[in-house]
């Protein structure tokens, strides 16, 4: 397996992140009147699937904000993945899923282009070397990379019952696909207001 090269060196690009001139990053996975209905349809249920949802929807720079940490503090290879899987399997709530999620496709790799080339760490500047106008991208398999949003996307749209949870099978450890389902995916009549408030969008 490749992993991320270390400079200790002072020149480099600056790391390309959204940018929207002094406003704050948006991390919404749907467009602003949808995300209005989705919260509105989650704040109402009365689940446990659906009160954990709704606190990620309310809360989605959470996920990327540990992005940013984790950068900060790289050490290429100290990510094991067998650990990193039986913590995903242990997670508690929907959000802390997510946060074990994203250790687990950050640690072992850290970030890489979209030719499943690894990204070279500057241990000066405590980022990666990314080329401007380049986004960073994370391997989700051995042969495959996706952005942290594509991630965070695929994510919230099978919880919410959007996307069938198959299509997180090439991405997802087996045992951590049936735990998703079981504790942290809305049920059929959450699933159903989901529909509903999108639909009177």
């Amino acid at each position: 397996m490749v992993k991320s090269k270390v400079r200790k060196t002072k020149k480099s690009d600056k790391s390309s992140e959204p940018s929207s001139g002094n406003k704050k990053p948006t991390y919404d996975p749907f467009l602003p009147f949808q995300m209005i209905a989705l919260k509105k349809a989650c704040k109402e249920m009365t689940s446990s699937e659906g009160k954990m949802m709704y606190k990620v929807l309310t809360n989605t720079h959470i996920f990327f904000t540990l992005l940013n940490k984790m950068e900060s503090s790289f050490k290429p290879g100290e990510g094991l993945e067998n650990e990193l899987e039986q913590d995903l399997g242990k997670s508690k709530t929907t959000q802390e899923f997510f946060m074990n999620f994203a250790r687990l496709k950050f640690l072992p790799n850290g970030y890489c282009s979209e030719n499943n080339n690894p990204f070279n760490y500057n241990e000066e500047k405590r980022q990666f070397e990314v080329p401007k106008g380049v986004k960073k991208q994370l391997k989700i398999t051995k042969s495959s990379t996706a952005t942290p949003m594509d991630i965070f996307s695929r994510l919230i749209r099978v919880l919410l019952g959007l996307d069938d949870s198959n299509t997180l099978a090439a991405i997802m450890p087996p045992q951590n696909l049936s735990i998703m389902e079981d504790d942290f995916m809305l049920k059929r009549k959450d699933r159903k207001a989901v529909e509903e408030g999108l639909q009177s969008t």
